[in-house]
């Protein structure tokens, strides 16, 4: 990974699309996973796939999994993010670090707040 000029800031955003959150026992071979200890909050089932909303500690997770997947609201699930995919953000600036790390550049990209 290139340095980013000034160092890391100490904190920072991370994003992640939902696609590239898995259930754990479903994960794709190719992926890097990072696994992750969630709580399920919220179930959308659609056929094709299942839409949950996820919380780990403070945060809140969307993840799109396998429609084979057995979860219900209120347990525990496991995910695995494919870390290959994960980018971050600065809070000040807004500055997509991966983005800065894969490219050399800074590109300012839009942070949720």
């Amino acid at each position: 990974m290139a340095q980013v000029r000034g160092g890391l800031p100490e904190t920072l955003i991370l994003g992640i699309r939902p696609e590239d959150i898995h259930a754990a026992e479903y994960q794709p071979a190719e992926i890097r996973p990072v696994m992750v200890k969630t709580r399920v909050e919220h179930v959308q089932q659609l056929g094709h796939e299942i839409i949950l909303e996820l919380t780990a500690g403070d945060q809140t997770l969307v993840a799109r999994v396998d429609p084979h997947t057995q979860v219900a609201v209120g347990n525990a699930f496991d995910v695995a993010l494919n870390v290959d995919n994960v980018h971050l953000f600065d809070p000040v600036t807004s500055l997509s670090l991966s983005y800065v790390a894969r490219k050399g550049t800074a590109e300012r990209a839009p942070v949720a707040e």
